[in-house]
């Protein structure tokens, strides 16, 4: 490790001086032999369904980025949005329709919609509410005094991802309901698309992490192999920290822009000292296959490789870098995120095929009340708050208010960022255009979506730090 340190802080000025556009080279030991270093773990689903000692999933609905899903968890619809078949695991997206509490009969569009409406095409009008009496309310259980045919709510102390009511009025964009009787634009929905967000039981700290993945095909899905800090050590999100291995789009190639759909995907770290000073553009890469191939086409491997002195990911090879992010022990985050610096924003064959400019997240001698979360508190202060315990999480998200899927970039988008209470009602206004993506059929909506719509697993591995397999060449081209 000190020599990989030594190196990266003997070029990286030489990089800025000439305007970032340089390559450094970082000399990175042999990691051991490929024949002998059998994954520590793994899981690849060969069973007749999910082990549920590896993996754990949870049940709410939204989330916090005003997305438009209902996760289902154990036991709930678990044949539905969790699904290992052929030695896959497919989550799969469905209609919360087609939800069966309890496994019995179909949920049905009416408790979805409320005010008496039977379809979605109802909602082009938004003011249309023929049974303003009609409001479903769908709640899980938040207690184990609770009892509920729909299971039992993973966020308990959030009362919104427990508990809604649909049919109930709501201002156009106020985040609260305005109380029934009174003037409004339009009626509530309940999350009107099921998914599921499963997490691994056990957690990681340094080692090599890979997900052989095909991402999914449908317009709006926002499909995430990341992982999360099984203890909030240094405060809460983003103070902790998050790995995002690779999120995408389901849209076509260039619906969200150029490479922001299912043919590309960013890999970031979120890091900051508080909700408000996340200074994610210092740690985020894009990147694509250089053939311009749809990553839903075909498995791809989507790999982690994370230890002291730093982090990387990559696609189908080490060799094929994507985020890069030493670790220099003469530095820190907090000092990261307080500097203007060049980063690249795109990596294509382990090649920066575009520099952006950063500007500091947050300025250590300011005068706002921000301090250094993990120097003084860190097991590894280069590294935090990356020296701690994640876990791993996949999910198929739908949707949302909170800026993936910009207004002004992505095509034929039906609802607005701006109007949070009306964006569900929107997006499913416009069900006969989406949901074909998925593979639904609009005038048979009980036969869900296709297995193309779903993010499909063939495995996942990981080796622990000391026993890596040797993909990756003693000399490793990087871009810093």
């Amino acid at each position: 490790e000190h020599q990989v340190l030594q190196t990266f802080q003997a070029v990286a000025p030489l990089a800025w001086s000439m305007k970032g556009i340089l390559q450094a080279a970082l000399t990175i030991r042999a990691l051991g032999s490929a024949e002998s270093s059998a994954p520590s773990w793994l899981d690849e689903f060969d069973g007749s369904g999910l082990d549920t000692s590896i993996w754990d999933s949870g049940s709410w609905l939204g989330g916090w980025n005003g997305e438009f899903h209902f996760y289902t968890g154990e036991p709930s619809n678990r044949s539905a949005n969790v699904i290992v078949e052929d030695g896959k695991l497919y989550i799969q997206p469905d209609l919360t329709s087609n939800y069966r509490p309890g496994g019995g009969t179909p949920l049905g569009w009416q408790a979805v919609l409320g005010c008496g409406r039977t379809g979605p095409s109802q909602l082009r009008d938004k003011s249309f509410c023929p049974d303003p009496s009609d409001t479903p309310s769908f709640a899980l259980s938040t207690s184990d005094e609770q009892s509920s045919e729909h299971g039992r709510c993973a966020v308990p102390w959030d009362h919104d991802k427990c508990n809604q009511t649909s049919g109930i009025c709501v201002a156009t964009s106020s985040h609260v309901p305005w109380r029934k009787g009174g003037n409004c634009t339009s009626h509530e929905v309940l999350p009107p698309v099921t998914s599921a967000s499963m997490r691994t039981r056990r957690s990681f700290k340094f080692g090599r992490l890979e997900v052989r993945a095909r991402l999914p095909k449908g317009d709006w899905l926002w499909p995430a192999i990341w992982l999360l800090p099984e203890e909030s050590k240094y405060g809460g999100w983003p103070t902790s920290g998050e790995i995002d291995m690779m999120e995408s789009r389901g849209n076509e190639k260039n619906g969200c822009g150029p490479w922001q759909g299912r043919a590309g995907f960013g890999s970031t770290l979120h890091f900051g000292p508080d909700y408000a000073h996340n200074a994610m553009l210092h740690t985020h890469t894009e990147s694509h296959l250089a053939s311009g191939e749809d990553l839903s086409e075909d498995f791809h491997t989507f790999g982690l490789e994370w230890g002291p002195e730093g982090l990387w990911t990559y696609l189908d090879t080490p060799n094929h870098t994507v985020l890069s992010v030493p670790f220099p022990a003469n530095s820190s985050f907090w000092e990261r995120g307080s500097k203007w610096e060049m980063v690249c924003f795109e990596r294509v064959d382990g090649k920066c095929t575009f520099w952006q400019p950063r500007w500091p997240a947050w300025h250590m001698n300011s005068t706002e009340k921000i301090q250094d979360p993990w120097t003084d508190h860190a097991d590894v202060p280069s590294a935090a708050p990356f020296d701690q315990m994640f876990f791993l999480q996949l999910n198929v998200a739908v949707g949302g208010v909170g800026g993936f899927f910009p207004d002004l970039l992505c095509k034929h988008k039906p609802w607005s960022n701006r109007n949070r209470n009306a964006s569900r009602g929107d997006f499913l206004s416009d069900f006969e255009n989406w949901w074909p993506t998925w593979g639904g059929d609009v005038e048979n909506t009980e036969r869900g979506a296709n297995r193309s719509a779903a993010l499909a697993v063939e495995w996942v591995r990981y080796w622990e730090p000391d026993s890596k397999p040797d993909s990756k060449p003693s000399t490793l081209e990087i871009v810093v």
